[in-house]
Order: C-alpha cells, then sequence, then structure tokens
C-alpha cells in the first residue's frame, strides 16, 4: 500500500505531514535548493518572521492556504459537534 499522508513544496520539495501543516504555513519558502545544499540541517523556522510576511505575494498559494485552513476548521467543528451530539443524546 502506498498511501500518502503529506504536503510537498513544488519549490523546494519539502515534505511535511498534514498534521504539521499548521507549524510550518509562515515559514518563507527558499525555492529549489542547490544539490549541495540538500542534507543542511539549518532550519528556516529560525528565520526571522518580518521576513516571511515579505514572501507572501503569490495570490495562488494564498488562496489554496486559506481553503485548506478553513476547510480544517470544517471538518474539527464537524468532529466537535458529533462528539457534543452523542453526549448530548444520552442524558
Amino acid at each position: 500500500v502506498n498511501n500518502k499522508f503529506g504536503l510537498r513544496c513544488k519549490n523546494c520539495k519539502t515534505n511535511i505531514h498534514h498534521h504539521c501543516q499548521s507549524y510550518v504555513e509562515m515559514q518563507r519558502c527558499f525555492g529549489k535548493i542547490p544539490p549541495g545544499f540538500r542534507r543542511a540541517y539549518s532550519s528556516p523556522l529560525y528565520s526571522d518572521p518580518k521576513d516571511q510576511l515579505a514572501n507572501r505575494s503569490d495570490p495562488v498559494f494564498e488562496t489554496l492556504r486559506t481553503g485548506v485552513i478553513m476547510a480544517n476548521k470544517e471538518r474539527k467543528k464537524g468532529q466537535d459537534d458529533k462528539k457534543n451530539v452523542s453526549v448530548g443524546s444520552g442524558s
């Protein structure tokens, strides 16, 4: 079975788990990484947050990111509603 449960950046080919998406949403993508730097252990997680906001200029990416965030909120809200209904019906 070859199931993929993650996301991959089209620019830098970085893979992340879909549950970890919220941790890296505001991180700056540095684009295609040269082959010599692929095993570098420096992380964009330590970059300046002011620089991260300046890099967000792709309207397609912003639209897709917003849609994913909204879908995740709705999915979580639906799960919470199901829990409340099952607890409330047993009383």
